[in-house]
């Protein structure tokens, strides 16, 4: 925080830093002390939860800086058990195709084969079971066979396969809306920067029997996917502020 200026200028927050810790109450002061104590403003989501949500204000231009002055983040509880996870069933459909006309699929339901992008179809083997686990990520799963999505390997550029489900992190999958009924689906496996890598239609293609790939998040059409998935009805929000 900035001194109090008086009349001449509003006190305003001119930075915010975050951090995972398990240490509350001892933690390092924010950029080694350089902006001054921050101690006193520091706040924390309660015990087994999580930061879900970000909100700031801030002023409006005037005769003064324009500055962020408050902050509001929510806190979102886990679920107590797998019996209140979502389990969904659900179609895959790329955004690389404006009318929706393209699906994910993978024919051969064997170890080691991956998914590719054709053109849908009334077929099981473009169904997938999205299931949510206790830190939120997700696991997908192909019907019928029941093997789990995974990178092929540990890198961020690599194919998208099938292997049997084993609960370790290089099967679990963020799910994230991005707007317009369309999610991104990100490896949560932070091994040799695949946390950065998102499932991908290989260079962006609208063409039927395109490989699906894992690449470096961009935000494009080939990492947009329509899915059938609900929200978490067992999420509950705490919201906290800076002063």
């Amino acid at each position: 925080m900035e001194p109090k200026q008086g009349l001449k200028d509003d006190t305003a927050a001119n930075s915010i830093a975050f951090a995972c810790s398990s240490d509350r109450n001892t933690d390092l002061i924010a950029h080694g002390g350089w902006f001054g104590e921050w101690q006193k403003w520091m706040t924390y989501c309660p015990g087994d939860s999580y930061i879900c949500g970000l909100q700031v204000r801030i002023e409006e231009p005037g005769g003064d800086d324009t500055a962020l002055n408050g902050l509001r983040i929510a806190c979102c509880g886990f679920p107590i058990d797998n019996a209140t996870a979502i389990i969904s069933t659900t179609s895959i459909v790329t955004g690389t195709d404006a009318a929706g006309k393209l699906c994910v699929e993978i024919n051969e339901q064997a170890v080691g084969n991956s998914i590719e992008q054709v053109i849908c179809r009334d077929f099981e083997g473009q169904l997938f079971v999205f299931t949510s686990t206790l830190t939120g990520a997700f696991t997908i799963s192909a019907v019928p066979s029941g093997l789990c999505l995974q990178p092929d390997r540990r890198e961020r550029i690599t194919l998208a396969s099938l292997a049997p489900c084993n609960g370790t992190a290089n099967q679990m999958w963020a799910v994230t809306p991005v707007g317009g009924g369309y999610y991104r689906i990100r490896s949560t496996n932070g091994a040799n920067g695949l946390l950065a890598a998102c499932l991908d239609v290989y260079g962006g293609s609208n063409k039927s029997g395109q490989t699906m790939d894992m690449f470096d998040c961009n935000d494009s059409a080939a990492q947009r996917f329509k899915l059938d998935l609900p929200t978490r009805a067992t999420s509950t929000s705490f919201v906290t502020k800076t002063r």
